[in-house]
């Protein structure tokens, strides 16, 4: 297929470009998923060293002996150190290759509670279960302990937090 003209029908060229990009992208991280290796993902071993000094460190126990409460915060703090690790190298290769930034105005916001959602988007969710199922440890219940980030209260917040989700993937 040609590239579509952007002096005719603006609205026509952006749409184009638009399911272009889509679809780049949606075959880049099919391939990505295709040739995930097992050092791509953290094995149970690192994780459960990990929770452990969490727990250790701010609460002077070891997971098996913690809280729900500490569990929940040792999680927390473990998949923030993740997130904050990947955003720094994100942020490094975007300056790198001139990469522009997007920016949402809201005045309401309603993302829910984000462990779970994390969990899985980092590939995690399986394991974390498996680990906590191993350890005597409800994650079901670890998951009802996190409180909802609502700032909002209607479909407006739930349609920014839409957005939002789905700019990550562009």
């Amino acid at each position: 297929m040609e590239r579509p003209d952007k002096n005719s029908h603006g609205s026509r060229y952006l749409l184009e470009c638009f399911r272009r990009r889509i679809h780049e992208i949606v075959s880049n991280r099919t391939e990505k998923l295709k040739t995930r290796t097992k050092e791509d993902t953290m094995d149970k071993k690192h994780i459960l060293s990990s929770l452990n000094q969490f727990t250790h460190h701010h609460f002077g126990c070891m997971l098996s002996q913690a809280t729900e409460q500490q569990a929940y915060r040792a999680l927390c703090f473990y998949i923030k150190d993740i997130l904050v690790q990947r955003n720094r190298q994100f942020a490094e290769d975007s300056k790198n290759k001139g990469r522009k930034q997007v920016y949402y105005m809201s005045m309401e916001f309603l993302i829910g509670t984000s462990l779970r959602n994390n969990l899985f988007n980092l590939g995690l969710e399986q394991t974390i279960g498996e680990i906590f199922d191993e350890l005597g440890m409800d994650l079901q219940a670890v998951y009802t302990l996190e409180p909802d980030a609502g700032l909002g209260n209607g479909g407006l917040g739930r349609l920014a937090a839409c957005y939002m989700d789905a700019m990550t993937g562009l």
